[in-house]
């Protein structure tokens, strides 16, 4: 059987979400599921990935194809060789350390391809997305934490220890919060959604304004629960208060992909996740403050895009990871 009859199974470890999807060799998602991820992490979740991969390799054979590889992204530094968690995973309880390669191999029967969840989205748009025939990027992920990519001669880069592309832990603030990671001060702790939502509060303060007042009370929210859709959808309609954080938020960010843009200069700058898929003026902005901080001769040039594949990447991404490389493109 080809590679183009051939299908591939991407799963998408995530804090909150384990997704899985059956996709052809052309990037095209042919069935899709999602699970709450088990709370215990662990062998718990293992079994959880060995079953999704698996409802999918048994659905697939049922329409006559073979599942000829699976992939899995996760969070975490990954040791690409031996398919071992190597960094830490704060919100994947008993994560780091495991030899996910070897076990799911074992549980399904096939080769499984592991890789870090930023680096997995970078292969799905490289090969199938916005970062298709780029030659170098930079990509950037921003959602409950800000993950990164960087492709370099048409390849993801790795690092000599598997975590190049950490954009979301790069120092920002000499002495400010401490991250998650255990370092002070990371992009992470101001751009990402928790810190956008932070800010919005702060500047909303015990009483916001009409237009805002009114996406709340629509969204089911209160100021201390409104959701990055929220803020977007009120900035949108016209509330200055909303806007102001987002683009400061954004303002933040770019700032910082404009140093990384200097030291890189990469053709294109791809930003993606949760809170790029709800706004394309938050984009825009990113651009804007890139180009006013980076190099005449870089922000010349510089392509900065959003995302194409969505809320789907990481699971296209994986699925690429089984895949051969296809000497057409």
């Amino acid at each position: 059987m080809s590679a183009n009859d051939s299908r591939y199974v991407g799963v998408d470890v995530g804090g909150t979400w384990v997704k899985a999807a059956l996709v052809t060799f052309a990037g095209e998602i042919e069935r899709f599921s999602e699970a709450l991820t088990a709370p215990a992490g662990g062998d718990s979740l293992i079994g959880q990935i060995v079953t999704l991969a698996h409802d999918l390799t048994v659905e697939a054979e049922a329409r006559g194809k073979t599942v000829a590889g699976v992939g899995v992204v996760t969070p975490g530094a990954i040791d690409i060789r031996s398919g071992v968690v190597v960094g830490k995973c704060p919100n994947i309880p008993d994560w780091q350390g495991q030899p996910l390669g070897r076990k799911l191999s074992c549980e399904l029967g096939m080769n499984v391809f592991i890789d870090n969840d930023a680096r997995g989205m970078a292969l799905g748009e490289l090969r199938f997305g916005a970062a298709r025939g780029a030659g170098s990027a930079l990509c950037v992920t921003v959602g409950t934490g800000i993950g990164g990519a960087i492709i370099i001669d048409g390849k993801v880069w790795h690092g000599a220890s598997f975590t190049a592309g950490e954009i979301g832990h790069l120092c920002v603030q000499l002495d400010g919060e401490m991250c998650k990671c255990g370092l002070k001060g990371c992009l992470e702790t101001v751009a990402a959604t928790p810190a956008i939502q932070r800010r919005a509060r702060e500047r909303i303060g015990v009483k916001p304004g009409v237009i805002l007042s009114s996406a709340l009370r629509e969204a089911g929210e209160s100021v201390e629960t409104v959701s990055i859709a929220t803020l977007f959808r009120a900035a949108k309609l016209g509330d200055q208060v909303c806007r102001g954080a987002l683009d400061l938020s954004a303002a933040i960010l770019g700032q910082a992909l404009g140093g990384l843009a200097n030291v890189l200069d990469p053709e294109l700058v791809l930003v993606g996740g949760g809170v790029a898929d709800a706004s394309d003026s938050y984009v825009r902005e990113i651009g804007i403050a890139l180009r006013a901080s980076s190099l005449p001769t870089v922000s010349s040039r510089v392509i900065v895009r959003r995302a194409a594949l969505g809320n789907q990447a990481g699971c296209v991404g994986a699925a690429a990871l089984a895949m051969p490389i296809d000497e057409s493109k």
